[in-house]
């Protein structure tokens, strides 16, 4: 059962996907965090990518987390019968 039908937007540009599932599902209150991982990033190979315009990156962050929100509250409901409040945060930074 595919929640959105893809791991995350190819609208979103470079790093993004990480931050777009850990706010879609913090909107439901349904992130959560493991206190005993840690994950260091030491750049020793150096990055996949060039890193996007911070303004283009937000723009398409913040309208792919209004479209994953929804996809999840209209799953939530179809596939478990449960309706769940939400509030998508709007990203400002990084």
């Amino acid at each position: 059962m595919a929640i959105f039908g893809f791991q995350y937007p190819r609208s979103l540009p470079d790093w993004s996907s990480d931050d777009w599932i850990t706010y879609v599902y913090s909107a439901f209150g349904l992130q959560t965090k493991i206190a005993e991982t840690v994950v260091g990033h030491t750049f020793v190979l150096g990055t996949r990518y060039e890193p996007t315009n911070k303004n283009e990156r937000l723009q398409a962050l913040n309208a792919g987390l209004q479209e994953g929100a929804k996809n999840l509250a209209k799953w939530l409901l179809d596939n478990k019968k449960v309706t769940l409040p939400y509030q998508v945060k709007v990203v400002d930074c990084c």
